[in-house]
């Protein structure tokens, strides 16, 4: 799956939405200032998943990492 995430500029997820890999990929205009959008790639978040699974994986990534905004990859707090 994909997921793009809004982030503060110190990484911490403020949003996030998952999509297939060949699903439409969202425009985000006009988000506040000191926030951007950036995807990454989750290898053991799939489309298969059960909603339950997807969504408890979907809040760990949301609440317990944050993204290196340098490096634009998920970096455990």
């Amino acid at each position: 799956m994909r997921i793009i995430t809004v982030c503060d500029y110190d990484g911490n997820v403020v949003a996030l939405m998952s999509m297939p890999h060949d699903g439409f990929r969202p425009s985000l205009p006009g988000l506040p200032p000191g926030q951007q959008e950036v995807e990454i790639d989750v290898p053991d978040l799939t489309e298969d998943m059960n909603d339950e699974d997807r969504h408890s994986r979907l809040h760990e990534l949301a609440t317990r990492y944050r993204v290196d905004v340098g490096r634009k990859g998920f970096t455990a707090r």
